[in-house]
């Protein structure tokens, strides 16, 4: 047995010892990407650290050959002795009613070699998650509900791919997967339709938001102790909570009166199947790569028409989320791209097209490609990873989008031509124009508000004449409470200017095609375990937008207004993704805007 299994395998001796203590067992998940990657708990580090930081190295690759992948054995071959294994299950209970319970036991049967009752443990637990989960109606409750539970799916999906039983692993992985969103999104049909009840709908939800970032404040100051100070804000934030929900209450008792069960979810439906998305492949035209990191890997899948490849890379969690922190600094910060000292990190760009690209690259067929992250690789543009062999970037290649899940992507229509859509361009002054660009496409059909910033009123009421709208605005993106991340308008009587994530669920979006976001940092979003994403984006898919342009950081004002004009001039007559990559393409050939800060800021969401 190697070190690093060994290692493993005592961990696992102690999530055992733990789970029977009295204040129960918990799994957190790793510290995500807008964490201080200083602070990861790294494998090794009190045991074997100066064997763990020789093996480092590996983890800089430099050509295809420098990558561990599998295709075969996605489960470890590595076995503690029967005596051990016999020791660790005396100590669980085999409560069948206990989610947790059937997880444990699952792990030991695994690492005992008993794949088969490991897997049926695997299964048992999630049906019980899956039962306990159906009660909930409340999508906060559906959102949070999977986290710390959702490792029994990841190991149950890793032993059907050991079986090569890819349509029982997908449709794991898609019941994994952004699941709250999902039936958010199949609850939308029975919504409020009239104006004031969409809006009192987002009225909820900023509420919802509020409680919710309140109470986090409160778990904050109970962590200092007996400081009078935290004791003073503990209570002024508990007596705002009680305020928050009082408001709350009623207001979904008014919505309850107009718009009956609006407040609660439907039955969760089925998520796509594998058979239903190649279906899809094969009338639309596209191929997709979906990730689940894991531990100590990324298990990276091909999907396409007719075909599904499945890889296992070595690249331990820890890891991965640090090279993305790094990258995403390098991209980011606007005095960088013209300081000579800090050149764009083109190692890190190749290092990233090899884990998470390379492995699967020979089956790609189609230049249309929609890209599943999870967790922090939703912080990373895709477009920027370089291909070593021919010096190319991914997005010069392939026409690029994004999704939370392929469940969430299949219920977006298939996006086509602009052209001849009715457009909104909203304003900040100082872009002025950026808006003058946009609104030149559609000389005779648009509404442009850009001489001074329009209130948030206004734009909430225009919306829904619109299939295409384009807000050109600052935008704040808020990693304690993503929900509460806003775009800035105007306040007036009845509004104060914020338009946050939570409100957009309100938003009557129906009818628009494309809503374009150049505002600063409108894709950033917090990404659970179990890929529900929290922003911006959330708040728009549920208001009803088939597709979103959104933002990864604080673009460049300039650098947009050319980006734009490309992409709305390619759009009139292929597709937003195609449009997106030659806008990238367009940007990136004039020296000046050579770092990928100014041409790689933008993220297409949906088909």
């Amino acid at each position: 047995m190697n070190c690093n299994h060994f290692f493993n395998c005592v961990v696992l001796c102690l999530a055992v010892l733990l789970c029977l203590l009295p204040a129960g067992c918990s799994q957190q998940r790793p510290p995500l990407v807008s964490e201080n990657p200083s602070t990861l708990q790294q494998p090794g580090q009190g045991q074997d650290e100066a064997l763990e930081i020789s093996n480092l190295s590996k983890y800089s690759p430099k050509m295809p050959s420098d990558v561990v992948t599998t295709e075969n054995e996605f489960v470890s071959r590595e076995l503690v002795s029967p005596s051990a294994a016999a020791e660790f299950m005396s100590k669980v209970s085999n409560d069948p009613n206990s989610t947790q319970s059937q997880s444990m036991r699952g792990q030991i049967y695994e690492i005992s070699g008993r794949q088969d009752e490991a897997l049926a443990s695997f299964l048992a637990a999630i049906k019980l998650l899956e039962r306990d989960r159906g009660t909930l109606r409340d999508e906060n409750d559906r959102g949070s509900f999977m986290e710390g539970r959702i490792d029994s799916y990841y190991y149950a999906i890793l032993q059907l791919l050991e079986r090569r039983h890819y349509a029982e692993a997908f449709d794991l992985l898609e019941r994994s997967r952004a699941r709250a969103l999902a039936d958010l999104l199949a609850s939308r049909p029975a919504g409020p339709t009239k104006p004031e009840d969409q809006a009192r709908y987002g009225e909820i939800n900023l509420l919802k938001a509020r409680i919710a970032a309140k109470r986090t404040e409160i778990t904050e100051d109970m962590r200092r102790g007996d400081d009078p100070q935290a004791k003073e804000a503990i209570r002024q934030a508990v007596t705002e909570v009680e305020k928050l929900e009082n408001q709350l209450a009623k207001l979904k008792e008014g919505l309850e009166k107009e718009s009956p069960n609006q407040g609660e979810l439907r039955d969760s439906p089925p998520p796509v199947s594998l058979k239903q998305l190649q279906q899809s492949m094969k009338t639309e035209g596209f191929e997709m790569l979906q990730y689940l990191v894991w531990k100590t890997s990324v298990i990276v899948w091909h999907i396409s028409a007719d075909q599904i490849h499945v890889v296992k890379v070595d690249l331990p969690r820890y890891i991965l989320q640090e090279k993305v922190q790094n990258f995403y600094n390098n991209l980011t910060n606007p005095e960088r791209p013209n300081d000579p000292q800090v050149p764009f990190d083109e190692q890190a760009a190749r290092e990233f097209y090899l884990f998470l690209v390379n492995p699967v690259s020979q089956w790609i067929k189609s230049k249309r490609l929609v890209i599943v992250p999870h967790e922090d690789l939703f912080s990373v543009p895709f477009q920027v990873f370089l291909n070593q062999k021919d010096n190319r970037f991914l997005g010069e290649d392939y026409q690029i989008s994004y999704a939370p899940s392929a469940t969430v992507l299949q219920g977006r229509h298939k996006s086509g031509p602009i052209a001849g859509g009715k457009l909104l361009v909203v304003s900040n002054p100082e872009f002025a124009s950026e808006a003058e660009t946009v609104a030149n496409y559609y000389p005779r059909n648009s509404k442009i508000l850009k001489d001074s910033l329009a209130q948030e009123t206004e734009v909430k009421s225009l919306v829904d004449d619109f299939d295409l709208v384009h807000l050109s605005v600052h935008g704040k993106y808020i990693s304690k409470a993503p929900m509460l991340s806003r775009l800035i308008f105007s306040s007036g009587e009845s509004d104060d200017g914020n338009l946050t994530a939570a409100e957009m669920f309100g938003l009557p979006l129906g009818k628009c095609k494309l809503i374009v976001l150049s505002a600063c940092e409108s894709g950033r979003a917090e990404v659970s375990d179990g890929n529900e994403v929290q922003g911006i984006m959330r708040g728009l898919l549920v208001a009803g937008a088939n597709s979103l342009l959104m933002s990864y950081w604080q673009v460049n004002a300039e650098a947009t207004v050319q980006w734009m004009d490309t992409f709305y001039k390619i759009a009139q007559t292929q597709p937003p993704a195609e449009a997106a990559r030659q806008a990238m393409q367009a940007v990136k050939s004039q020296v000046r805007y050579v770092h990928p800060y100014y041409w790689a800021g933008f993220m297409l969401v949906g088909k």
